[in-house]
């Protein structure tokens, strides 16, 4: 293999992949946090555990999805990542709005 065929090949990981995985985390945190400010009933009682367990779960989905696309398409990194985190924020506010 030549140079430039060794640059063209781009790397999984990298620290572009490694800045989109801590920003996926953060917009988990995001996505729970802004899930648990949904108008709850007093009455609730262990439903309330679903704005926790919902989006923490999709949202680690989401991180898995992310991880094995990268080792498929490490060029789309970027757009993949902005994706994740566009999904987590939508699933944190579908869970604040139209869950009840």
């Amino acid at each position: 293999m030549s140079n430039n065929q060794l640059e063209n090949n781009e790397k999984p990981f990298t620290e572009i992949s490694y800045t989109f995985l801590v920003l996926i985390f953060i917009s988990i945190i995001a996505s729970i946090s802004i899930a648990m400010m949904a108008d709850m009933p007093d009455s609730i009682g262990f439903g309330g555990f679903v704005y926790l367990i919902g989006p923490l779960l999709i949202g680690i989905v989401i991180l898995v999805l992310y991880i094995s696309m990268l080792f498929f398409k490490p060029k789309w990194k970027t757009i993949l990542g902005t994706v994740a985190i566009i999904i987590n924020i939508c699933v944190g506010l579908y869970f604040m709005i139209a869950v009840h």
